[in-house]
Formats: structure tokens, C-alpha cells, sequence
């Protein structure tokens, strides 16, 4: 609308310039009468209002544009040290003080035009008695307007080259944006121009002859400014807005595990017209969820083979809870109260003991003399006290969680206590886990204040939060699950009033459940097929009709014999890792960035001792540091979860049961693993030199899980945005990613990218499923502390 109203009021002042032109502009004096020249003066004033005005619409018409098209959120910049610094570099804030700078400017140009002279019309005439301000004034401040415009001309050309790097589009598109939007130089150029020659106003003699040069610069610059902003409007550069024929027509879902089976459901509930086929090439859906039901003589046992507890965090776990509502498996919900002893009670094993972490039930004098007196916090309080004069420096965009924390609170922080956090989440070496990726806020409140514990305290005293954007449009999309004013929960909520109060929760049948009842529901609809045994060979982009598709190569399919070798689908959704997606596209690894994500190989060893004495203290479990010595854990354990304990209701006989977890990164590089019966051993020792077990268990179930943790290494959101751009080249935003490759290797993580890709699978063309990672990784906003759409607590 304001390019429109630019263009109008241009074409207005060409109007007033070519009768003005007919009145004498342009031609000496002595070649028409006075009266022309008067007509002609008086039509050149009046154009110069609508000039001035129909330029300044033009150019904020273009940074509200480049507004829209980089988001309307707060983008915290890299390196960024101070308070001012981050507000002159903040692209948003940028834009919005260029356009706060035309309208100032630009009113002000309009008022010294009119206010020069008294009476007005002793502007054109000088026959008229009245006073003007000296025309060299008028000159000056010309050329102050015609910096200024300068300037925005510029800022509107350099800046989509500086942030089009973090949008969620091509690489064609991104350098086609930058070039055309970067075609605003030439404005610049002609605004320039215009300026130098603004000394013409103060001509004495043959003023409409000496100021037509001046006349024909500024219209010029009118056209040349409403030209470049719209270009970039037309609908094949403006990205994630345009619907490019891309129906959804036949979805095809490669992978069988939790994100194949969710994204499986939510789309064949999105698109009920559309057909959804999923391909596993395995015999049994669900991945790495596995829940055993083990008979053990007086009754049976649940085993995990995989995760085995869910958290209801905010905002991925509500997207999960969503989804047990919608599965009906509001009664088979087992909690872990926040108050309960596995709740309480988290170890870590150091160095030669069990260490109860600080958490709820913690008085502050118990957690200090254990500080104070326990080798594992060693440094902690040294560290927490000095670390801000340890900021992180210019050239640092992405480091090692362990580099980071070692940096900011002492390698024995690291080494003892962070480094047995993540072997209980990723099984992954510190040292190569990427603090960016990982860390998430931690390592965005030091990027902003230079320092954690500073910038946590400086936050806690605001009246906002700084949040993921993505996150608060996620919570508002789940607003049945906020609670009401008066801290009661929201009719139709049931699975959120069940959970809230839990630290953890799981399922009667142990967390595959969840993956029985998602295929429970999608075998039931006609929209699903389900091939099984059926791996994929390969993907690739044909010509199909006046649009492309994606065509699936499978390499058998025992399933049905009627199965067409291959087939083409207009959109298709991988949930394999990455590496594995990589081998199977055409052209053969145009996915290459997706292949940079190594994974770590775990064993599981699950026991059942029917002594329900047997533990000589109680709680969730305890985690093994990288510190331990070899001594202490030359079986190179990662952890051990008290399973009786945590996941209370899940077995029908009284008993103790543990779970020990082996590898994970101190296996990177063997060519062979233990056996069962070698796993059991190593998990029985552990055990006896820990806890003093020395009783032969009932029930041991050991399994091998290859490569099941992706590692987001160093570098890891940067390899994501390359393969973001990558998809978008070669597919087209008809192939998508989801899954622990990529965004999250939690199950609550997995859900809500299989949530978020049916969402915006019709709606935005050009998703790739990495959206997060390109946007998400930099684009925050503040809100206010206690609004419902963040009000889950």
C-alpha cells in the first residue's frame, strides 16, 4: 500500500513538472511571459511537496519489507559484547530507526519548503511583499535530507546480505533476494547525485532555466527509489510466502521409528484426503522405543531397552502430552512425583562414592557443606564467582561444551559434573559436543551479557524472559494445556492436570507403548499404508506433468508383491538419520552436510533381583564423570538408572530392578562389541564395585543399540543451515527432515518436530524440516513473565 501511495504521489509531481514544463522550466527567461513563469515557478513548488514525499514512502516501504521478510523478532547478534553494541547491530532496530529518520527528516524537509517564505507565495513571485530565509539555508538543509536518504538508501542495499545468511531459503533465492534488493546502490547513487546539485535552489538569475537539471535528478531518484523496492515483491522472490503449486497429494514417510509414526499421524489427520505411505525397513515399528514385558517365574517385569521416562517441559513435552490426549492414553499414565525419593535423589559416582546433586529437598547449608567437602564440585564455587571475567572471544561462534564450561567455571566442572550430565543424555564426549547446539540459553546468555551468572541475575530481576520465538509461537499453539488465571487447569486438559505435578512420567507398559498405540491408530485409517521390511534405495527429483515430485525406490518390499518398484509422491518426510538419507539421494550425496553427524553406540543391560533390600540408598540413579578413575570404571559405564525406584507400577511383583548403560563415546573407533553375556558381566560388576551387589540377578536382558545417539558435534547448526539450503536446491521443499538427527534426541524433541512439519507442510513451501536450526538458533524475543501462553509452570 505505501509503494502504491509512493507511486501516486510521484506520478503527481511528473505531472506539476511536465505543465510546469509547458509554462517555461527549463527554458531561458527571456522566451516566455512573466505570467507563464509565475505558473510555472508556482507548479515546480507545489510538485517539490509530493517529490519529498512520494521518495520517503518509497524507501520505508522497502525496510518494512525487509522487516517482514527477516521476522519481527529480537535477533540477538553474535560476538556481541555490551548493551549498545547489540542495539546498533541489531538488523530489526536498524530498519526501524532508518524509517524513524525518513519521516522525521523528510517532514521536516516539507516544512522548510513551506515555511521558507512569508506569504507562501513570495516563493514563486517576488513581486509579492513578504520576507524569505536565505536560500543558502535552504541548501544546507537539502543537503542534510539528501545524507540521510543517502544513507537509508545504503543501509536498505548492504543489510539483506548481512542477514539473508539466518532465512530459511535457497541459496538461489538468498543471492537473488541480496542481488535485488542490493539494486537500492543505484538509488543511493541517483540520491547523491541529486544532493550535489541542490546549490541550483540558490540561483539569483534564470531560476527555471539553472534548476531543471535539479528538476530532472529528483524525479529520477523518485522512480529509480520505487523501482528497486519493488522488484523484490514479485512472488517468486519472497520466500516461505508463496503457494508454488506444491499440494499436498501423496505423502511418503521414510522411517518407522517415534518421528515417522507421529509425523504419520499428524499428517494423515491434517490431510485426510491425502494418502500417506511408511516405509521401515526393519520388522517392528518404533524405533529406538522397546518396551520388554519378561517373565521372570512368580510374575513379570518391564524392561527398556531404550528411554524409558518422559518429562513434561515446556514447550516440547506439551506437544507430547497433546498427543497422549489425542491417543487416549490418559489412564496408562504412570508419574514420578516432584516430591518423590527418585525425584530427589541424582548421584554422580565420584571418585570412589556416590554423590547426591543438588535438587529439591536440598537445604542451602547441606548443599554447601557438600561443596565444600566433595571432590566432584571441585572449583564449582571458584569458578561460578569469576567466570564473568572470562568472556568468550570475537572469534568464537561455536566451541565444545566442554571447551565452554572449562572456560567459564574450570576444567574440573566440566570433567566432574557436566561431563556426567550429558553421558546420561547424549553418551557423548564433552569435548566434542557443540555448546551452541546444546547448551541452548546458557550459551545464548553469555553470547548477550558476557557472562552466565550475570546475565541469569539480570534476568531474573526483568519483568520478561528472553525466549525462543519459535518456542512462544509453539506454547500459543497449545494453549488448551495453559492453566487459568487462578492456577487451575483448563477444561479438556486432563493428561496436563495428570502430569503437572510430575518430575517424570512413563507408561504402564513401559514408553513403547506410546509407539503400540500410535500404530494402533494409524493401521486403523484408510489413508495409511504401512510397509514393513521395505528399506529405500533410493530418492530422487522427476519431472512429473508441469511440477516435479519425489520418486521412492524401495529395494523390496515383502509386504505385497503388487508394490510398484518405485513410486512418486509430492512431498516425502525423512525420519532415518542422516547419514543414511545422504546415501540414498540423487544427485548421490547433495546432502552431504547431513552425513556430518556422527552417533555413538550403547548397550543396555537391564536386571531383576527379587530383593526388594537391595539397594544401600534410593533415588533415580547416579552417572559415571569422565574424571572416574579407570579403576573405578574400567567397564566404561555411563550409568546406572535405579528403575524400581523411578518407574514405580510398571511390574507385578515386588523386586529391584536396575538398568546399566555401556560405551557411548568410549566405544567410538571399536570394529567389535561385547556379547550378552559379556555385557552382563561388565554391568554385574559395575554394580558390585558401586553399590556392594553381589547377588545374582533373576532377569538380565542385555541389547545392543548401533549408532542410536546422533552427536551434535561443534559446527552442528552451521551444517544444518547448509543442509537446509541444500534441501531447498535440490528438492525444493519437497523433501523433509525430522528426527533426533537434527533437532533434538529426546523423544519429547522428536514429537514436536513431527508436529511442526504436518503444520507447515502445505502452508510454507519452502520448509525443510530445519527450520529451528536456521532461525531458531538466533531469532529470540521477550515475554512478560507469567502470560498464559507461557504459563505452564
Amino acid at each position: 500500500m505505501l509503494m502504491v501511495l509512493a507511486l501516486a504521489t510521484c506520478i503527481v509531481n511528473t505531472g506539476f513538472c511536465i505543465v510546469s514544463a509547458h509554462h517555461g522550466l527549463g527554458e531561458v527567461n527571456a522566451d516566455y511571459s512573466d505570467d507563464e513563469q509565475l505558473c510555472a515557478a508556482r507548479l515546480l513548488f507545489i510538485s517539490q511537496a509530493f517529490g519529498i514525499i512520494g521518495a520517503a514512502l518509497a524507501r520505508i516501504s522497502v525496510a518494512l519489507f525487509e522487516v517482514y521478510l527477516f521476522g519481527s523478532s529480537v535477533s540477538v547478534v553474535k560476538k556481541s559484547r555490551t548493551w549498545l553494541w547489540r542495539q546498533l547491530t541489531n538488523h530489526k532496530i536498524v530498519l526501524w530507526v532508518n524509517v524513524a529518520a525518513q519521516i522525521l527528516v523528510n517532514s521536516g524537509a516539507l516544512l522548510q519548503v513551506y515555511l521558507q517564505c512569508r506569504p507562501v507565495e513570495r516563493q514563486w513571485d517576488s513581486r509579492v511583499q513578504g520576507t524569505c530565509v536565505s536560500p543558502e539555508v535552504h541548501v544546507k538543509l537539502g543537503y542534510v535530507q539528501g545524507a540521510v536518504n543517502t544513507c537509508t538508501a545504503l543501509t536498505l542495499s548492504v543489510l539483506p546480505m548481512l542477514k539473508l545468511r539466518h532465512l530459511q531459503i535457497s541459496t538461489a533465492h538468498r543471492v537473488g533476494i541480496s542481488v535485488l534488493l542490493g539494486i537500492g546502490v543505484l538509488d543511493a547513487m541517483a540520491c547523491l547525485a541529486k544532493t550535489t546539485l541542490l546549490g541550483m535552489l540558490a540561483a539569483p538569475e534564470d531560476y527555471l532555466y539553472t534548476v531543471s537539471p535539479l528538476v530532472i535528478a529528483w524525479t529520477i531518484e523518485q522512480y529509480l527509489t520505487i523501482t528497486c523496492g519493488c522488484i523484490p515483491y514479485l512472488p517468486q522472490f519472497v520466500p516461505d510466502r508463496q503457494q508454488d503449486g506444491q499440494k499436498v497429494e501423496e505423502v511418503a514417510i521414510l522411517g518407522g521409528g517415534i518421528t515417522g509414526l507421529a509425523s504419520a499421524f499428524y499428517i494423515s489427520e491434517a490431510f485426510k484426503d491425502v494418502h500417506v505411505t511408511l516405509y521401515e525397513a526393519g520388522s517392528r515399528l518404533g524405533g529406538w522405543l522397546r518396551s520388554t514385558s519378561v517373565d521372570v517365574g512368580s510374575g513379570k517385569v518391564v524392561f527398556e531397552e531404550g528411554p524409558r521416562t518422559l518429562r513434561p517441559s515446556v514447550p516440547n513435552g506439551l506437544v507430547t502430552l497433546d498427543l497422549l490426549d489425542r491417543l487416549g492414553l490418559q489412564n496408562d499414565i504412570l508419574m514420578t512425583s516432584k516430591e518423590s525419593i527418585a525425584a530427589r535423589n541424582r548421584f554422580i559416582y565420584y571418585p570412589d562414592h556416590l554423590v547426591r546433586m543438588p535438587g529439591p529437598g536440598s537445604s542451602v547449608l547441606g548443599v554447601l557443606s557438600s561443596m565444600l567437602s566433595e571432590p566432584v564440585f571441585q572449583g564449582l564455587l571458584y569458578g561460578a564467582l569469576t567466570e564473568v571475567f572470562r568472556p568468550r572471544t570475537n572469534d568464537i561462534d561455536d566451541e565444545s561444551v566442554g571447551a565452554f564450561v572449562s572456560r567459564k567455571f574450570g576444567p574440573a566442572v566440566a570433567d566432574n559434573i557436566v561431563s556426567a550430565v550429558l553421558h546420561g543424555i547424549y553418551a557423548g564426549d564433552i569435548y566434542q559436543l557443540s555448546a551452541k547446539s546444546i547448551l541452548g540459553k546458557l550459551y545464548k546468555t553469555e553470547q548477550q551479557y558476557a557472562s552466565v551468572m550475570v546475565g541469569n541475575m539480570l534476568e531474573a530481576t526483568r519483568d520478561d524472559s528472553l525466549v525462543p520465538l519459535l518456542d512462544l509461537h509453539m506454547m500459543r499453539y497449545l494453549k488448551p494445556f495453559m492453566v487459568a488465571s487462578n492456577g487451575q487447569p483448563l477444561p479438556g486438559t486432563e493428561v496436563f492436570a495428570k502430569v503437572r505435578a510430575s518430575s517424570v512420567y512413563t507408561f504402564k507398559r513401559g514408553l513403547g507403548q506410546l509407539a503400540e498405540s500410535l500404530e494402533f491408530a494409524l493401521r486403523k485409517l484408510p489413508n495409511v499404508t504401512i510397509l514393513m521390511e521395505t528399506p529405500v534405495e533410493s530418492l530422487e527429483m522427476v519431472a512429473h506433468g508441469n511440477t516435479s515430485k519425489v520418486q521412492v525406490k524401495p529395494k523390496n518390499s515383502k509386504q505385497s508383491a503388487a508394490e510398484p518398484s518405485s513410486r512418486r509422491y509430492s512431498h516425502v518426510v525423512s525420519t532415518i538419520s542422516g547419514k543414511t538419507l545422504n546415501s540414498i539421494t540423487h544427485p548421490r550425496h547433495c546432502l552431504s552436510s547431513l552425513a556430518g553427524t556422527p552417533s555413538v553406540t550403547v548397550m543396555v543391560v537391564n536386571l531383576y533381583y527379587s530383593n526388594t533390600e537391595l539397594l544401600p540408598i534410593h533415588g533415580f540413579g547416579y552417572l559415571l564423570p569422565r574424571s572416574l578413575p579407570f579403576d573405578q570404571n574400567p567397564e566404561r559405564a555411563l550409568g546406572v538408572v535405579f528403575d524400581s525406584d523411578a518407574t514405580i507400577g510398571q511390574d507385578e511383583i515386588p523386586g529391584t530392578k536396575l538398568t546399566v548403560m555401556l560405551g557411548g563415546h568410549w566405544w567410538n573407533g571399536w570394529d567389535t562389541y561385547p556379547d550378552e553375556e559379556e555385557g552382563a558381566n561388565m554391568a554385574k560388576a559395575i554394580l558390585a564395585r558401586h553399590l556392594n551387589i553381589i547377588e545374582e540377578p533373576q532377569a538380565v536382558r542385555v541389547a545392543l543399540q548401533m549408532e542410536c545417539i546422533p552427536q551434535y558435534t561443534v559446527g552442528h547448526a552451521s551444517r544444518m543451515r547448509r543442509a537446509s539450503s541444500s534441501l531447498l536446491d535440490h528438492f525444493h521443499g519437497r523433501l523433509r527432515v525430522a528426527g533426533n538427527s537434527y533437532s533434538g534426541v529426546g523423544l519429547n524433541d522428536c514429537v514436536r518436530a513431527a508436529k511442526e512439519l504436518a503444520m507447515k507442510l502445505e502452508v510454507d513451501s519452502k520448509a525443510t524440516g530445519l527450520e529451528d536450526l536456521v532461525a531458531g538458533g538466533e531469532t529470540w524475543t521477550r515475554r512478560e513473565k507469567g502470560t498464559r501462553e507461557w504459563g505452564y509452570r
